[in-house]
């Protein structure tokens, strides 16, 4: 019996790996902000984190939108009265270090400000949780997620080992909506982006006329205009951009 009962708990450990890592692929793909945003939340949820809090910028520094979070809003404004962000621990951690930041340890060895802000922190509802540095080709950033006091939650090795390896898929999906956010401010119309499409395909000049009912040189202007836009050296060049940006996809 006891047995049958570790098994069945191996089993449902392994459905649930299983089932989040389809969502981590889902996260590192395509999709409008507001979805990707609930389904983060989601996929955070169902590792038994509450609260969350996601900051990034691009690889020259630039602020990349708001911040994600929905941490409480009464810490929030406490954040913004008390002028954290000019000792912010999580955040000097984030910009020094890879390795993650564990609230609870960095608590222990605080003083002064840093000890009173870890303290604020957890008067407003947060003490137990984890901040991980977010690196990538070009972004920079963190993530922070917390149980809920009340609910007198801690994180398990398991639900900490699927955060961990939520976080590729993570930095895929914000560079991949970078790329999209940050794409040149002429993007290509829709004529541009149809026969850069079919030429990616392997399609030639001649056939990506036929099929989209213009002349040969028109489609030659089309992409020859694509290029110019994308910064890029020749077709091929063009191709792979336009794919990275996510204006175009095979």
């Amino acid at each position: 019996m006891k047995s049958r009962i570790l098994n069945q708990s191996v089993d449902g450990v392994r459905l649930l790996e299983s089932s989040l890592l389809a969502d981590f692929a889902l996260l590192a793909g395509r999709a409008h902000q507001r979805g990707w945003e609930l389904r983060l939340r989601s996929i955070l949820k169902r590792m038994s984190y509450r609260y969350y809090s996601m900051s990034f910028s691009g690889n020259k520094n630039t602020e990349c939108g708001r911040p994600l979070t929905n941490f409480p809003r009464s810490w929030l404004e406490h954040y913004e009265r008390e002028a954290y962000q000019e000792i912010d621990p999580i955040a000097r951690h984030c910009r020094q270090h890879l390795k993650p930041l564990f609230w609870e340890r960095a608590q222990r060895r605080a003083r002064g400000r840093t000890k009173e802000y870890w303290e604020a922190m957890g008067l407003h509802g947060m003490r137990a949780g984890v901040s991980i540095p977010l690196r990538g080709k070009t972004l920079s950033g963190s993530l922070s997620v917390a149980h809920p006091i009340e609910e007198g939650l801690a994180a398990s090795d398991d639900d900490l080992g699927l955060l961990f390896m939520m976080v590729p898929y993570l930095i895929e999906g914000l560079q991949r909506r970078m790329a999209i956010e940050q794409a040149p401010t002429s993007c290509l119309t829709l004529k541009e982006a149809e026969c850069l499409g079919w030429a990616s395909m392997g399609k030639t000049s001649w056939e990506i006329g036929r099929i989209v009912g213009c002349a040969e040189r028109t489609v030659d202007f089309h992409i020859a205009n694509a290029g110019h836009k994308l910064g890029s050296t020749n077709r091929g060049h063009a191709i792979g951009i336009a794919v990275s940006q996510g204006l175009i996809s095979f």
